[in-house]
């Protein structure tokens, strides 16, 4: 017996010329729409629908495929999302929105990779490159980039420069079971490649500060590792030792509780932080982060963003501007990160008395994220791997 397949042997394909699959497949949707979901990932979504003796990449038939799913569910009295996983360059992945009519939501690979060079590198330059017009299209009003530190799939290195992914293969794949197809990812968890919790927290503020819909994959926000057990189940099941089942499975969610209830101190006697305090700490740092975020209600918007490497080359600069300040000179919010693990940066702000301290972090571990920084006039010094957020008052 045969059936095709595009990706990997024991996975066959749906069959979309029999129109039974797609009512099957709308019917799916309508299960878990029916028991609370919002929302769904359109896992490959330039491979929907295949044809022989092509790539089966980017097809009329997909775009086809994707008009009838989002009008079936336009037609329910809530909104529900469909993110496009679509592993391609902004420009061509745009066309995963069609007229309004397809995807709502679409990952943004190429800025995700460039996220992990910018804190090895110490060179935010790379992140204002990518999200700049020659690289990010805008975009219709009613759509959004989802960005992202890890998922659950590898992290992949497809949409860089074969110079960047081999310096960034030989800098975050440090054990030679997390490579994924030979050098083209590294399954890993955030906690995994950055075992610093600083590290993990400037990267989790870092996503939370620049525009588009912030992913945070489950157990990150827990600094959750490998899951070497569930990696050797599934590949004893398939058949297939897919590096990918490292970052995926049940989470140890006793465990988790544990850490978070723990009341011990958090410094052991060595001076190192101890695991338990690591995760309890960034756990309410990265939550706190995340309703100022939200308050703030403006973060997602990109047309309103602006980007700029100040500080020596080392700190960047974010402004915010929302959509009701076209006579405002000033913009509603400036973020800085100074990416220099070690050195401090000095920034200067404009009009800083008209500005208040909305987020401060120092960089360091078990500091929160609501610390205060002293300014004079209008000078401030980041320490080392810090993030400020200043709102307009």
């Amino acid at each position: 017996r045969y059936y095709f397949h595009r990706f990997y042997p024991h996975q066959p394909d749906l069959n979309y010329r029999n129109p039974r699959v797609l009512e099957e497949m709308i019917e799916v949707f309508l299960y878990w729409v029916g028991r609370g979901i919002q929302g769904f990932r359109v896992d490959a979504a330039p491979y929907l629908w295949k044809e022989t003796g092509t790539s089966s990449e980017n097809l009329t038939g997909t775009h086809q495929i994707l008009k009838i799913f989002r009008a079936a569910m336009d037609q329910l009295p809530c909104d529900i999302l469909l993110l496009a996983e679509a592993c391609q360059p902004p420009v061509d992945v745009v066309a995963y929105f069609g007229d309004g009519d397809e995807c709502q939501g679409a990952y943004h690979f190429p800025l995700m990779p460039r996220l992990y060079r910018a804190m090895l590198q110490e060179d935010p330059s790379v992140i204002q490159d990518v999200l700049s017009s020659r690289v990010t299209p805008d975009i219709p009003e009613g759509n959004q980039w989802f960005t992202f530190l890890r998922c659950h799939d590898e992290l992949t290195l497809e949409m860089v420069s074969p110079e960047e992914r081999e310096y960034l293969h030989g800098e975050l794949c440090r054990r030679p079971e997390w490579d994924f197809r030979s050098g083209e990812g590294i399954s890993a968890r955030l906690a995994e490649l950055f075992p610093d919790p600083s590290q993990a927290l400037f990267a989790h503020l870092l996503l939370l500060g620049l525009q588009g819909n912030p992913v945070i994959y489950y157990g990150d926000e827990f600094l959750a590792g490998n899951n070497q057990e569930y990696y050797e189940r599934q590949s004893r099941y398939t058949g297939y030792r897919d590096s990918r089942n490292l970052v995926r499975g049940p989470l140890d969610w006793d465990g988790i509780e544990r850490k978070l209830s723990d009341s011990s101190p958090g410094t052991a006697a060595d001076g190192s932080f101890e695991e338990a305090a690591a995760v309890r700490w960034h756990s309410e740092q990265l939550s706190r982060a995340i309703h100022l975020r939200l308050e703030a209600g403006i973060f997602a918007d990109g047309w309103g963003e602006s980007l700029a490497v100040v500080g020596d080359g080392e700190v960047l600069a974010v402004k915010k501007r929302d959509a009701g300040d076209h006579h405002q000179a000033l913009p509603a919010y400036q973020l800085f990160y100074n990416f220099s693990a070690k050195r401090s940066r000095k920034i200067r702000i404009e009009s800083f008395e008209s500005y208040e301290s909305y987020l401060y972090w120092d960089g360091s571990v078990g500091a929160g994220v609501d610390g205060t920084l002293s300014a004079r006039d209008g000078e401030m010094k980041l320490p080392p791997r810090s993030v400020l957020w200043l709102r307009r008052r």
